[in-house]
């Protein structure tokens, strides 16, 4: 009878292996939405909970959209919408690679500003490399709280 030592695994296995234990690895890497085709404005009193929808256009290959949200420069008068997707395979792998708009908007969340005041929403456009303006935001003392689509579409 022949006795063999096991080999312990290799270390990129052994961590390939623990992660898929403890969820690491199970998802794609994530990068900006393709297009964005509009952004809700929005009515809101000071302090109250926000969500403004941002109606996406991924690729085939985009999935998964959340929205990181940025309120640093509130000061200025600007609220930053990212909406960020996970794509699983690269865009070449799509039959059609133009983006598809989608009817369902994604839910960005945040609170309002406490000043009263109108708050540009501006929103990553990963074409430019910047954050255009697309929605606003008021906030109003008794305001009660509505978010709609202007337009059809982003200029």
């Amino acid at each position: 009878m022949e006795i063999r030592k096991m080999r312990p695994l290799a270390p990129a296995a052994a961590l390939a292996a623990l992660g898929t234990l403890w969820g690491c690895g199970d998802k794609c890497n994530t990068e900006p939405v393709a297009k964005v085709d509009a952004a809700q404005d929005c009515t809101a009193a000071p302090g109250t909970p926000v969500t403004v929808g941002v109606r996406l256009c991924p690729t085939c290959n985009q999935t998964g959209a959340t929205c990181d949200v940025d309120t640093s420069q509130v000061g200025s008068g600007i609220i930053q919408l990212d909406p960020i997707v996970e794509a699983c395979q690269a865009v070449t792998s799509c039959a059609s690679p133009s983006p598809s708009c989608q009817n369902n908007p994604l839910p960005c969340s945040f609170t309002a500003p406490m000043a009263p005041d109108v708050y540009d929403i501006n929103v990553y456009d990963s074409a430019t490399n910047t954050f255009p303006t697309i929605a606003r935001l008021t906030v109003t003392p008794g305001a009660p709280y509505s978010c709609a689509f202007a337009s059809a579409s982003v200029p």
